[in-house]
């Protein structure tokens, strides 16, 4: 589990949710390169997410967060917080993709209002969602391999065609 760095200054510019810090669950994404940070610093991306009902096995990814904190994967320092843009217009090509300058607000520079995470609850498993029925209108689907299966397990590596990966621990 990682934590990030309390004292950096930016750590307190993360926008408030009305959420308590144990409800919030960053999905970090590492970057590869934004050219706003020296080359030098691992940067990564944090896709935020909330957990809002009194379950450990709630599925957070139901409950996305409207920014995104930027930061040093070396030194857990918040280097930024991102807002995604709004759409502008109705084709794709009026939508700019592109980071704010950091010396921008990025909530301004973002073009919209904050965005409140959906507070229904959603469930992927159906035993932890009993007021939504399960489908009755789905056929069963079979995945046979009759001449056996094309790959190997050797312990913890898996081989298949001309890939060859560990698994597990």
């Amino acid at each position: 589990m990682y934590h990030l760095d309390a004292t950096s200054p930016r750590s307190l510019t993360i926008p408030s949710t009305g959420l308590k810090p144990e409800q919030v669950f960053a999905d970090g994404w590492s970057i590869g390169y934004d050219d706003r940070f020296p080359q030098k610093r691992r940067v990564q991306q944090c896709l935020m997410y909330a957990r809002l009902h009194d379950t450990e096995n709630e599925n957070f990814y139901a409950h996305p967060l409207d920014f995104f904190p930027v930061l040093d994967s070396n030194t857990f320092e918040v280097l930024h917080v991102d807002f995604a843009a709004a759409r502008k217009g109705s084709s794709l090509g009026d939508v700019i993709t592109a980071p704010p300058p950091l010396d921008q607000d990025p909530l301004k520079a973002s073009g919209r209002e904050r965005i409140l995470p959906p507070t229904e609850r959603f469930e992927y498993l159906s035993d932890l969602q009993p007021e939504r029925p399960v489908r009755q209108d789905i056929k069963p689907l079979h995945v046979v391999q009759p001449e056996g299966v094309s790959f190997t397990l050797d312990g913890n590596v898996l081989s298949w065609q001309k890939w060859k990966m560990h698994v597990g621990e």
